[in-house]
């Protein structure tokens, strides 16, 4: 909360009521061990913040509960989980007492309110106190999502009994404050309900320049993004750093150091040539195993096997953790945006993606002799 964000719960909060809910539990693994190992480097400006909600507007009026299978699912799930952790990492990470870890798993206790702030108090903790490497930062999230999901299933008792919008309101925003309050005090206030205007392409926490105005805000406080336009549809071995420099500069848009240019694996892989037409890919008995249970393309399957390591199936969903060493679904197999649906192609993420970023940056480098990050 705060820096005048529109805070939306769209991310993991809808997929609560579609189709595709089984997914809330790869897609909760991958932004937890995001979070946990970016939080550290910037703990110090956490632990400085004052922040205080204002003005609350929910943008999300839903109060259905899941249909019961799925909650279900999702237990089943979670204790399943909860076993193969190893106690150590729930003492280390979470701070709970080996009886307490036995009484959950032994009652299947969902978790309630204050459980919940206690856990993640001893994270915020743990990941002050160390460094949190990729792998750390993916064995944290790990072990927190189990505890995760039986807080989510009680949070949806809590919802049985709550019928009445602004008690819903109350339900949600009186957790996330004790949980922000791990990380903050309350000291200023900043209106969430402010809305500011920005340049056309241009979107922050502040307002950082003006147009025609050279001034911008301290670096320190602002964030601008702008999107290059006019880039072609990527084909393999075109030069995209070439391309992305040419669409820039014909826009009026120039590198300065520090920057950070983001560019999406989608395209890189397209110019690395990692698209495979479906029809040269031969399944094999395991993968035609798993496209039974989980409805998905047997091909499709065989090349996730190749990409990563089967985690967990589920109909609609392979969990998958990918040979670059996160978790995420389908082993980053992806058929969107990859070209005309009759040519039945995918795409599989690039092999180094960090070579990648590095080549990029060098020719930008190169071309204008500014260093940004990619």
């Amino acid at each position: 909360m705060g820096g005048n964000f529109e805070t939306r719960e769209v991310y993991l909060g809808r997929k609560i009521h579609k189709p595709s809910f089984s997914k809330i539990i790869p897609m909760f693994q991958q932004v937890a061990t995001t979070m946990l190992f970016v939080l550290p480097k910037y703990k110090k400006w956490i632990s400085n913040s004052n922040v205080e909600t204002k003005v609350v507007r929910r943008t999300d009026d839903f109060i259905r509960k899941p249909e019961t299978t799925r909650i279900a699912f999702l237990k089943k799930h979670a204790f399943q989980n909860l076993q193969k952790i190893p106690e150590k990492n729930i003492q280390e990470y979470l701070g709970l007492s080996s009886q307490r870890i036995t009484e959950i798993k032994k009652a299947k206790s969902l978790i309630y309110e204050k459980d919940w702030v206690d856990i993640l108090s001893e994270v915020s903790k743990y990941i002050s106190n160390h460094a949190i490497s990729d792998k750390r930062a993916t064995y944290i999230a790990l072990t927190i999502a189990p505890f995760f999901f039986l807080r989510v299933l009680a949070y949806f008792n809590d919802l049985e009994k709550t019928k009445d919008q602004n008690n819903i309101d109350e339900l949600i925003l009186g957790q996330a404050d004790k949980l922000r309050n791990i990380f903050v005090s309350q000291s200023s206030a900043i209106d969430l309900g402010e809305k500011k205007i920005y340049p056309y392409g241009q979107y922050s926490s502040f307002q950082t320049k003006k147009k025609g105005d050279r001034k911008f805000m301290n670096s320190h406080y602002s964030v601008t993004l702008s999107a290059i336009p006019g880039i072609p549809l990527i084909k393999d071995g075109d030069d995209l750093p070439a391309i992305i420099l040419k669409c820039a500069g014909e826009d009026g848009l120039h590198f300065e150091d520090g920057d950070v240019l983001v560019v999406t694996s989608k395209i890189v892989s397209k110019a690395e040539g990692r698209i495979v037409p479906l029809a040269s890919v031969q399944p094999s008995e395991k993968a035609l195993e798993i496209a039974n249970k989980s409805g998905k393309d047997a091909r499709v399957v065989e090349l996730m096997m190749q990409e990563s390591q089967i985690l967990n199936v589920e109909h609609g969903v392979v969990e998958t953790f990918h040979r670059l060493g996160f978790v995420c679904t389908s082993g980053g197999v992806d058929r969107a945006n990859t070209a005309k649906p009759e040519e039945e192609k995918v795409s599989l993420l690039p092999i180094n993606p960090d070579e990648s970023a590095q080549r990029i940056s060098d020719a930008i480098a190169h071309s204008t002799g500014k260093r940004v990050g990619v």
